[in-house]
């Protein structure tokens, strides 16, 4: 089993550790590998809150592309694996065309400002005395 990193070790439940699986790894087809290597990580952190900003859709793909059907599998995956732990929150990025920049691959002000929003208040839920 991988130790868990230094730094979060003396994180506690009145911290928060944001964790954003881009589409990156959906591309260049390592699923699997991502999959793994966020459920270790959980394992090892259980100390601390978790929130996981899950993969957004490819606007700059069509609907049907294999990388967006990749994407659709890995967020099912990433559902299951976010459920089976108490500390940890799953942030789903079902946003909109309009939330994206002209290319459609990442977000645009206007959805990174809905993100700030929906982290800041699941942030703020989680440390809650």
């Amino acid at each position: 089993m991988a130790k868990p990193i230094m730094d979060l070790v003396d994180l506690n439940k009145q911290d928060v550790v944001v964790i954003s699986a881009g589409a990156n790894g959906v591309y260049m087809n390592s699923c699997s590998v991502a999959l793994l290597k966020i459920t270790k990580f959980i394992q090892n952190n259980c100390n601390t809150n978790m929130i996981i900003y899950g993969v957004p859709h490819r606007y700059d793909l069509a609907e049907y592309s294999c990388v967006n059907r990749a994407i659709q599998a890995f967020k099912c995956k990433l559902k299951k694996v976010a459920t089976l732990f108490k500390h940890v929150t799953l942030l789903e990025c079902n946003y909109g065309r309009e939330y994206c920049t002209n290319h459609g691959m990442h977000l645009n002000g206007r959805g990174r400002r809905r993100v700030s929003k929906q982290l800041a208040s699941v942030i703020s839920k989680l440390t809650a005395v």
